[in-house]
C-alpha cells in the first residue's frame, strides 16, 4: 500500500469511524429505513460544517437519498438510529412528495404563541418543490403568518 492509499484509507476511518458503522448497522437491521443508506464519504463541506457543527448529528441529503451522519458527534450509536430512522422518513417523504395536512392553528394556540417571548433565527431548509430557502424568523408570531 502506498503512503497514498494509507493516508486515503485513514482519512475514511476518521470520517466514518466505528461509532458511525455500528449505527449504520444497527438501523440496517432494524429495517426501518426504507432501504436508505448512510452515505460514508463527506464533502469537503460537510467535513468543516460538522467540525463546527458537533451538536448536529446528521441529515437527509436530497440530492443523493443518502442519510449523512456526523463524524465529530458525540452521540452513542445506538441513539444515532434513530436518526437514521427519521431522516430515511425525511427521505421517503421527499420521494414520493408527501403533502402534509392543511390545517388551521385555532384561536387559543394563536394567542399562546402571541404571549410568547421574541425569538430571531434563521431557518434555512431545503424540499424537493422549493430547492433551497431561507426565512428569517423575527417572533414566532410570523411563524404563523407564512402558513
Amino acid at each position: 500500500m502506498t503512503p497514498e492509499e494509507y493516508a486515503n484509507k485513514r482519512a475514511d476511518e476518521m470520517l466514518f469511524p466505528k461509532r458511525l458503522q455500528e449505527a449504520n448497522e444497527m438501523a440496517m437491521k432494524r429495517g426501518k429505513n426504507f432501504g436508505y443508506q448512510v452515505r460514508p464519504k463527506l464533502f469537503p463541506g460537510e467535513i468543516e460544517y460538522f467540525k463546527k457543527n458537533p451538536n448536529t448529528p446528521g441529515y437527509a441529503d436530497f440530492e443523493s437519498d443518502s442519510i449523512v451522519l456526523n463524524p465529530f458527534s458525540t452521540l452513542p450509536a445506538e441513539e444515532l438510529t434513530f436518526l437514521v430512522d427519521n431522516e430515511s422518513i425525511r427521505l421517503k417523504m421527499n420521494k414520493d412528495k408527501f403533502v402534509p395536512p392543511d390545517f388551521k392553528i385555532t384561536p387559543e394556540q394563536k394567542k399562546f404563541f402571541e404571549e410568547t417571548p421574541k425569538l430571531s433565527y434563521t431557518i434555512k431548509y431545503k424540499n424537493s418543490l422549493d430547492n433551497k430557502r431561507e426565512i428569517h424568523l423575527n417572533s414566532l408570531n410570523d411563524f404563523f403568518t407564512l402558513r
